[in-house]
This record gives C-alpha cells, sequence and structure tokens, in this order.
C-alpha cells in the first residue's frame, strides 16, 4: 500500500514499459503536457514539480486522496497512450504499472524532490543548468514565449492563427491537444512560427502552480540558485539510472531526420532495412553505446 499524507505532496515516477524512449519530438512533449494540464484544470490539482524525460516523467502534486491521485495518472497515461499508439501505428502498453509514488511531507521534503525533478535533465547531461531545459517548463513560469519570439497576431500567417483559435477552444472544452493538430497545418508553418505555436501550446496548458512554488522559494531567482548549488536526491523511488549520455539520444534523432524517418511522423523499429547502416552512424557521429541504442529503438 502506497504512503499516502494528504497535507504534502506526492511525488510521482512513471516510467515506459519496456524503459525504451517516446517523447522524441517536440509534438510528443506538447501533446503529453496537454493531457497532464487538462486533467490538472479539471480537478484544481496542485502541481509544484513536472519534468518529462525522454522515457519516463516525474511529477509532485498535492492530491487530496490516493483515489484521486489513482485516477489521475491512469487518466493521463490512458489518453496519452491512446494517441501515441494511434500517430505511430503500434499496439500494447506504452507504460510501466503501476506508476511509483513517494510521499514528501515536509516542506523541507518537498524542497529537495523540486530540486531533484528540474534537475533530471542536468544530471542526464541534456543542458548544464535546469533553467535551460524546456520540459520542466520552469521558463513558462516568467515568460509564455521563452524559447521563442512573441507572436505579432498582425503579420502571423493564418494557419498559426488558426492552430492557436483551436487551441484555446479546446482548453475552454476541457479537452487536451492531440497530434492531428500538428499535421499538414502545423508542418506547414515556418521553423519560428512552430516554435511560437509550441510555446503558446505549453503555456496554454501549463500545469505548474507559480503561487505554491514560490511560497516554497519565495521567489524564482531564489528556486534557481537552490536548483544550481545542488541536484537534489531521491532515495524512495527508482529512477532511470542507466549509464547514458541524453545528448547522444538527440543526435540519434537528427540522424533520423536527415535518413529521411522524421521523428515527428513515424518510429522505425530495429527490423527496419536500413537499420545497420543507421546503427553505424549511430555509433560513429552520435558516439551512441549498445545500451542508448537498445533503449532507443526498445530492443
Amino acid at each position: 500500500m502506497r504512503k499516502f499524507y494528504g497535507s504534502g505532496y506526492q511525488h510521482i515516477c512513471q516510467k515506459t514499459v519496456d524503459n525504451g524512449l517516446i517523447f522524441l519530438s517536440p509534438i510528443d512533449f506538447v501533446v503529453f503536457a496537454s493531457i497532464v494540464g487538462q486533467h490538472c484544470f479539471a480537478v484544481g490539482l496542485s502541481v509544484v514539480a513536472f519534468c518529462i524525460m525522454f522515457n519516463h516523467i516525474h511529477l509532485a502534486a498535492a492530491f487530496l486522496t490516493r483515489r484521486q491521485m489513482d485516477a489521475f495518472m491512469n487518466g493521463v497515461i490512458s489518453a496519452f497512450a491512446r494517441m501515441y499508439n494511434r500517430r505511430y501505428r503500434r499496439g500494447g502498453k506504452l507504460f510501466h504499472r503501476p506508476y511509483q509514488s513517494s510521499a514528501k511531507f515536509t516542506d523541507k521534503k518537498a524542497r529537495e524532490t523540486i530540486i531533484y525533478i528540474n534537475n533530471n535533465p542536468v544530471e542526464k547531461s541534456m543542458v548544464t543548468t535546469a533553467r535551460n531545459y524546456r520540459w520542466n517548463f520552469l521558463r513558462y513560469l516568467e515568460s509564455p514565449h521563452p524559447f521563442s519570439e512573441p507572436i505579432d497576431l498582425s503579420v502571423a500567417s493564418h494557419n498559426l492563427t488558426d492552430l492557436m483559435n483551436e487551441v484555446k477552444i479546446r482548453k475552454f472544452e476541457g479537452k487536451s491537444l492531440n497530434y492531428k493538430m500538428f499535421d499538414v497545418r502545423y508542418h506547414s508553418l515556418t521553423t519560428k512560427e512552430q516554435e511560437q505555436f509550441i510555446d503558446f501550446c505549453v503555456s496554454e496548458y501549463l500545469a505548474l502552480d507559480r503561487e505554491a512554488i514560490l511560497n516554497k522559494y519565495g521567489s524564482i531567482d531564489k528556486m534557481y540558485e537552490a536548483l544550481d548549488s545542488v541536484m537534489g536526491s531521491e532515495y524512495d523511488l527508482c529512477d532511470d539510472d542507466g549509464q547514458e549520455d541524453y545528448r547522444h539520444y538527440c543526435k540519434m534523432s537528427e540522424i533520423l531526420n536527415d535518413e529521411g524517418y522524421p521523428v515527428d511522423r513515424m518510429r522505425i523499429s530495429a527490423d527496419n532495412e536500413d537499420f545497420p547502416r543507421l546503427e553505424s552512424r549511430f555509433r560513429r557521429e552520435a558516439h551512441a553505446s549498445d545500451y542508448e541504442i537498445g533503449k532507443y529503438f526498445h530492443r
């Protein structure tokens, strides 16, 4: 039976069923983040940390009951799995069940967990400081467009404004985003507009509770100071502790895109006839290990 303290926070870690990578394009991250945001809005859930990595997610939130926590996670995971499997024409389970959780019932424990979660990408060599990782959403506490230029509606394309309006409607109707929104119209946007649209979507569905986070640290700057001074720790959950460099995964995705296998539209397996040649490039150019290649391709 999970430990549960209604007055504290629960640190949740959810891994993929085979420890393989599923979040490979910004679209995967945004769709999942919107599902989490939509579920948070529906129940008024306070989230103080949220980070999506390539094959697992971390969340720290103030659930009122164990039943609410189970319903929330089952709803989020089931919704995303259905969309993901339809998008990439796969079947079967996507995430490991059950998810892991650990109760953090003091402010000190909560702060340690916030630091640990947000520094996950630093630990995996994705960034040198937590504030520079897009998918822990910290920068969105400061600006609605931290990774792109502000949108000037007077010069924005029709496709961009049309997509933005659709996002607003879906949010108003209590719906998350879906992969269909990132097909023809999205790919017709310029690179600049795609980045603007991604920022817009994240800002609209941002799950983080800014006020609750500020109550823990006093200010955003003080939170950043804490993040930069210590990595944080988690002794109650088994995290993704393999010896790997996440930058290698980014390079492998670049290689696949260059080879005509765009990761925002398809997934290929090790059974693909091009795989031996691709694997050679992964080793030579991405410096990927057997372990990393195995995780990337779910072997």
